[in-house]
């Protein structure tokens, strides 16, 4: 997390002049310069709605495409939400590493 954030200061000292006086909400601009940066880490962001497997295979297939756009990612996060209050959380808190297209990406349960 250390580099991750040291990184990002010198993203944001290259940058932050360009960008964030042009927003008229002040904190909008730092955020979206903070999500552009991470964008590189490609996560991919699903609410659980529907059956579990075609919600994973659909992100799966996003997240590569991210992967391919971005270029040289190791590997990918797809973290899918589950707002089923009648599920425990021992049910909705998982993880599990999967192979697609050649890649590496981390299946999140939350």
């Amino acid at each position: 997390m250390e580099k991750l954030l040291l990184d990002f200061q010198q993203f944001y000292r290259q940058n932050s002049d360009a960008w964030i006086g042009k927003f008229d909400y002040a904190e909008a601009g730092p955020q979206l310069l903070l999500q552009a940066y991470l964008q590189r880490i490609v996560l991919e962001l699903k609410v659980k709605r529907g059956a579990l497997d075609t919600i994973i295979k659909k992100g799966l297939e996003q997240t590569a495409e991210y992967m391919d756009t971005v270029g040289s990612v190791d590997e990918g996060h797809l973290i899918i939400f589950d707002r089923d209050g009648g599920r425990s959380w021992d049910e909705r808190i998982w993880h599990e590493k999967r192979s697609f297209q050649g890649r590496t990406m981390m299946v999140w349960g939350m």
